[in-house]
Parts: structure tokens; sequence; C-alpha cells
């Protein structure tokens, strides 16, 4: 889904939202940012709109989101919505031909903040 700026429709980035278990009620979220548009609070209020969402939509039990253990923004952003890191997926990403890890987070829909 694209993110937009209400006010005048400037695009701002990307949220996904995929259902991996519905019988579990479990879905995956992520997200993209513009360079540009960092900074300004957008991903959080876009993942607590898309948390909400599933959770009246879908009645979602949990949602898992991965992201770089070097992307330290990301983190504090899924830390904000509530999220809780529950492990870490040891060198499970490739770029520019050096491994990261990554940190794999979770949060129950009765959880959320």
């Amino acid at each position: 889904m694209v993110i937009e700026r209400l006010d005048n429709q400037q695009f701002v980035g990307l949220i996904g939202f995929r259902c991996d278990d519905l019988a579990l009620k479990r879905a995956e979220v992520g997200y993209l940012i513009a360079p540009e548009q960092q900074g300004n609070g957008y991903a959080t209020e876009s993942l607590r709109t898309v948390i909400d969402w599933g959770a009246l939509q879908f009645e979602m039990h949990k949602y898992i989101a991965l992201c770089c253990h070097e992307n330290l923004a990301s983190r504090k952003v899924l830390e904000n919505v509530g999220f809780v890191q529950e492990g870490t997926l040891r060198q499970n990403t490739c770029i520019n031909q050096q491994w990261f890890d990554d940190c794999y987070f979770g949060l129950l829909t009765s959880q959320r903040v």
C-alpha cells in the first residue's frame, strides 16, 4: 500500500500487510519510507493504522516483522508501536556481498500501543 500525505498527496513510502497464516491469525508487516520523508513519524503512524485495520478486519492475533539489526530507526518504530524483539536471525540478509543479522519482532494484538 502506498503511504501519502493527506494534505498534498505527496508520496511518503510503502507499507505491507501479509497474512501468513489465517488459521493462526498471524500477519507479517513491513514498511519502506522515502529517505527525504524519514524521521517525521510516518512509519509509526502507518504501522499503527495497518495493525488496527488488521485487528478489526481480520481479527489478527499476532503480527511479525523483520528488520536489519543495524537499522536502529526501524527498530525504534517497531518498539514504539509495541513490538518486542523475539529473536535474531544470524546472517539472514546479504547486501552488497555483506551479511547482516535480522531482528525478529512480534506483537500480540492485545498488547498494541
